[in-house]
């Protein structure tokens, strides 16, 4: 794709240090919260992936509080100012993506053992936010991003299977974090000549499907599709999920 063309070697090295520091130290920490979470190491990885421009917590509801992503992301300034003067979620309509952040490390299908047994799984929280936005835009708003920090889900609402055929990235395997290291299934296919090598492949994709450039140029509706084609060649024990580590 344009955007994985468009990948400078040097830059991307350079931005894989600058994510890598974030994550170990964050990491380090003891039991850190969702919002220490977001604040050290999701906001600023969004940022260092060019997403300059974003409104938190936006209502997506017109009177209830009940569909609040925790981030809606747009695609430069502009948009984010036209969008200011608008009811919350009118602001949907000018945005590209939204953002569902947790903790660090929690678990994404299930309810945290450690909180709230009333609340819902994160990954049945973004369904729901994806077809209550998808709804609001009439279909121009489709792609979530939902992340505990370690791991990165890109969902799109046009998928076969929205719950099932998402691509996900750990990152935490590929930067080899503390309490991340990759296990035996976790190993290059042919074609790589070693695992770092492999690993660095990894961090390209992220950089390339997360970033702003592909949801900017148009191409992460035919990334998903190139994963979705690909989906026998998925790294890692659970075959439902489209993506690597």
């Amino acid at each position: 794709t344009e955007a994985w063309k468009a990948v400078d070697p040097a830059a991307l090295a350079a931005l894989k240090d600058k994510i890598e520091g974030l994550a170990h130290s964050l990491a380090a920490r003891k039991k850190p919260n969702e919002a220490q979470t977001e604040e050290d190491l999701i906001y600023p990885v969004f940022e260092l992936l060019g997403w300059n421009d974003k409104d938190v917590q936006t209502n997506a509801a017109v009177k209830a509080r009940d569909s609040v992503p925790d981030a809606l992301l747009y695609p430069d300034a502009e948009a984010k100012k036209i969008a200011g003067p608008l009811d919350q979620w009118k602001r949907l309509q000018h945005g590209v993506c939204i953002v569902e952040a947790e903790k660090w490390q929690k678990p994404l299908d299930r309810r945290d053992k450690d909180g709230d047994s009333k609340y819902e799984p994160p990954s049945s929280q973004m369904l729901r936010y994806l077809r209550r936005v998808e709804d609001r835009t009439v279909g121009k708003l489709r792609w979530g991003i939902l992340t505990n920090g370690r791991v990165w889900r890109l969902y799109f609402q046009g998928a076969a299977s929205v719950a099932e055929d998402f691509f996900e990235i750990d990152l935490g395997k590929a930067l080899l974090i503390e309490g991340c290291e990759p296990d035996l299934l976790d190993k290059a296919p042919d074609g790589f000549s070693n695992e770092a090598t492999w690993r660095d492949h990894i961090v390209q994709l992220f950089v390339v499907m997360f970033g702003r450039v592909a949801h900017a140029l148009g191409d992460s509706r035919g990334g998903l599709k190139v994963v979705n084609r690909a989906s026998s060649g998925r790294l890692g024990p659970d075959q439902r999920r489209q993506g690597a580590f």
